[in-house]
């Protein structure tokens, strides 16, 4: 991309957004969030800048007036301050010593020692602000400016694009109402998360925010339909859009008059594609972190995985995974419920997309403090049937002395900081991406032979020489969209490419899998080699170092690939 190779052609987006995209025929379709009319980042930060030195100088000054004046109030709140420093320091530094567990950001704000300091240094800007009245006004600016500057935006409807594939030109556009507003471009899915579905007749989209739609391929409204999400609980909608036969399935809490079902969980609706009603909720509930698959048991009859469980105290219990029947009587009823046995771990649960296949389902079990297992369970009768450690693997890390590999054997994975995530299976072999580290893992599913492998976190281009790629360093973007705004202020949101944050789930295409990461890079692991050195076939960018962010998954379709950042859709030739 930035040596604009194999690109066929480019479309500038207004707004960011982390659909897939969906491809039939020579229209492809992707949502986005509401275009805003904010000002860009590098108009707030000057304005910040500009209100906080004001502020800064008229405060020296009213200080240094003090001083002169040997004002005693004030050289008591001083006095205060430093005191009330000094104590939370000694505190920290007791808590340090005793090795007593670290207090959180939120923990620490509420503390006394550290409310002391807060409070003091009020009582004291509240006397600057008696003794010079401009100041206050200059203070207000300040924190105004502040406030712009690090207020992340948030909004309920979003954008579904109609783009010809071959040429890149939008089509038209549609907007899709929701009802809950969400943070644009957060770091663990938005309101545009899910992947729109087409059948080449109809399109249809669902709002994480609360909406559905459907359109035919000229962008002609069929039906639409809104729906409230669960609250009280992290937005995380991070389920994708499933179609079969006559229904497409969202995820959601209990239609309302549900006496059955526990309106704090939410189930699998099944929504008729034509009409917009909702022709079954299934019995067994889900996590919305969940992705649910489809397959096939040995009747030959199609069924959905369903997971539960996960962090920040989602409701859907027991962890684990069910299977849900497709056909006949058994539409939207449970075959089987499955939860891993009771071993003191915490389970992160539906965080970790489950698989499915006509052999297994796989299913991640464990916490990043413990370790994880890997479990398989038969789709028929919904029990275990193996279950592998990946705490243990033969490790590929780059020497940058030396600038090779080097393999260690029987690593131990120590507090398992290598969480596994956005994972695919492809003849026997587990694929998947770790958090916090750059590495890609391979786990065989018949011997539980564990290899990791370290890639690297970014490419150096140039024009006249060899790429050179960039190991073992940390990488940031700037979370800027095409017009200078950036609309998520959070840190995280920033990261370092392999950074806590639900990555696009990976693609195949032959034998090659496309693993994407946070800052738009692309990693090209071959299949048919041995899983090592040689199975890195490439590293691929679709924007500039550090100025491009990416969450979505990429499409093929016929030699092309389709992949977007924060700031335009991107057609690639791959032949």
């Amino acid at each position: 991309m930035r040596k604009d190779e194999n690109i066929q052609w480019r479309l500038s987006l207004p707004a960011g957004g982390q659909s897939g995209i969906s491809i039939w025929g020579d229209k492809l379709f992707l949502t986005i969030n509401m275009p805003a009319d904010t000002e860009p980042r590098a108009l707030l930060e000057k304005q910040y800048e500009q209100a906080k030195a004001e502020y800064q100088r008229s405060r020296q000054q009213t200080i240094a007036r003090l001083n002169n004046e040997h004002v005693e109030h004030f050289q008591h709140l001083l006095d205060e301050i430093e005191t009330a420093k000094d104590a939370r320091e000694q505190f920290s530094l007791e808590r340090s010593t005793q090795k007593l567990r670290q207090l959180n950001r939120w923990e620490k704000l509420k503390h006394p020692v550290y409310q002391a300091v807060t409070t003091r240094e009020k009582n004291a800007r509240t006397f600057l602000f008696s003794q010079e009245p401009r100041l206050q006004e200059y203070y207000r600016r300040q924190e105004s400016t502040y406030k712009k500057l690090n207020t992340s935006l948030r909004g309920k409807d979003v954008l579904l694009y109609c783009v010809n594939r071959y040429s890149g030109e939008l089509l038209w556009q549609r907007k899709v109402a929701g009802v809950t507003p969400a943070m644009y471009n957060y770091t663990f899915s938005d309101a545009t998360s899910p992947s729109p579905v087409t059948d080449g007749n109809y399109v249809w989209v669902v709002n994480a925010s609360g909406g559905i739609a459907a359109f035919n391929m000229d962008g002609n409204e069929k039906w639409r339909k809104t729906w409230t999400p669960s609250a009280k609980r992290p937005f995380n909608k991070q389920y994708d859009t499933i179609a079969y036969k006559d229904w497409i399935f969202n995820v959601a809490p209990p239609l309302a008059g549900d006496q059955r079902r526990n309106h704090e969980w939410n189930y699998l609706h099944a929504i008729n594609k034509y009409t917009g009603d909702t022709a079954w909720v299934s019995e067994d509930a889900l996590t919305h972190y969940n992705t649910p698959m489809i397959g096939k048991v040995a009747s030959g009859k199609s069924v959905l995985a369903i997971g539960r469980g996960g962090p920040h105290s989602v409701p859907e219990r027991p962890n684990g995974v069910s299977l849900i029947g497709l056909d006949g009587e058994d539409a939207g009823k449970s075959i089987w419920q499955w939860q891993p046995p009771e071993d003191g771990k915490k389970q992160w649960g539906g965080t970790d997309i489950q698989t499915i296949d006509e052999k297994r389902v796989v299913w991640t079990s464990g916490s990043a403090g413990q370790g994880f297992d890997m479990y398989q369970i038969n789709p028929n009768t919904g029990m275990s049937e193996a279950v592998h450690s990946l705490n243990t693997a033969d490790v590929w890390s780059f020497n940058l002395d030396t600038t090779r590999y080097e393999l260690a054997k029987d690593v131990e994975l120590k507090k398992m900081d290598r969480q596994p995530y956005t994972q695919v299976v492809v003849n026997d072999k587990l694929y998947y991406m770790v958090r916090y580290q750059p590495f890609i893992a391979f786990h065989d599913l018949k011997s539980g032979k564990n290899i990791h492998l370290e890639i690297p976190t970014e490419v150096h281009r140039t024009g006249d020489t060899a790429d050179k790629n960039i190991w073992k360093t940390q990488q940031t973007t700037d979370m800027l969209n095409t017009s200078g705004q950036r609309h998520n202020t959070e840190n995280r949101a920033l990261g370092d490419g392999t950074q806590k944050a639900f990555l696009g789930t990976p693609i195949v295409v032959n034998q090659y899998i496309y693993f994407t990461n946070a800052h738009g890079l692309t990693y090209v692991i071959d299949t048919s080699v041995p899983f090592g050195p040689n199975a890195f076939v490439s590293l691929n960018d679709i924007g500039e170092k550090n100025q491009t962010a990416s969450l979505n998954a990429m499409a093929y379709a016929s030699g092309m690939l389709y992949h977007r950042s924060i700031k335009e859709l991107i057609a690639i030739a791959t032949k």
